[in-house]
């Protein structure tokens, strides 16, 4: 079994989906946190200059979503077929342009700039980005299973962990779409996405 090291810092961010693999896989790693008034003196150390970093028998992989894929892969979580992964990837890329706005929107400092993205997000990327995953969501078992396949995998992994982001600020974003309700209750229920949920830092994005 290799040995896993995840490096990132102290919040939820693009750490979080990771974290979550790790949890429905049931595989330990360790992590490795940093403070932001340290990150410039160890930036180096890292590919690209970037976390989170994914450290795997001592060889470096960075950018959140690859290492997402790549654990998923290994753990099944990535669906069965060709076409299955296609369509996970689909879903978490459709996903991407929500979180990325909400990543930008924590790093933006105007606080008008801050208002305007907030308002996007809620008004504008994630309805139009749900709404059709409701569509896709149906058209699998009428929206009873998962977004790919019968069991779920990281599509349905990384959408908790965008509503979560979402709902921070719009708590009411799912009830025009009901099966994703469904889904998203679903998919926290799960013994061990449950208790990582519940064990977890109550920590920014």
């Amino acid at each position: 079994m290799p040995t896993y090291k995840l490096h990132y810092f102290n919040l939820q961010g693009r750490g979080e989906i990771i974290r979550l693999v790790f949890a429905a896989a049931g595989v330990e790693y360790e992590e490795i946190q940093y403070e932001f008034k340290d990150w410039p003196t160890v930036k180096g150390n890292f590919p690209f200059g970037k976390l989170p970093c994914l450290e795997v028998n001592g060889d470096y992989l960075p950018e959140s979503n690859t290492i997402a894929r790549y654990l998923s892969n290994e753990f099944g979580l990535a669906g069965k077929t060709k076409w299955d992964k296609a369509r996970v990837d689909m879903i978490t890329d459709a996903l991407v342009d929500v979180t990325e706005a909400i990543f930008r929107r924590f790093q933006e400092k105007d606080e008008k700039r801050k208002a305007i993205l907030l308002e996007e997000i809620g008004t504008k990327l994630a309805p139009e980005c749900f709404a059709s995953l409701e569509k896709i969501l149906g058209a699998n078992r009428r929206g009873r299973g998962f977004f790919v396949g019968e069991a779920f995998t990281r599509a349905d992994l990384y959408f908790i962990n965008t509503v979560d982001a979402v709902t921070r600020h719009y708590p009411d974003i799912l009830n025009s779409t009901p099966m994703l309700k469904s889904l998203y209750d679903r998919v926290r229920a799960a013994p061990k996405i449950a208790e990582y949920i519940e064990n977890r830092a109550n920590t920014i994005i």
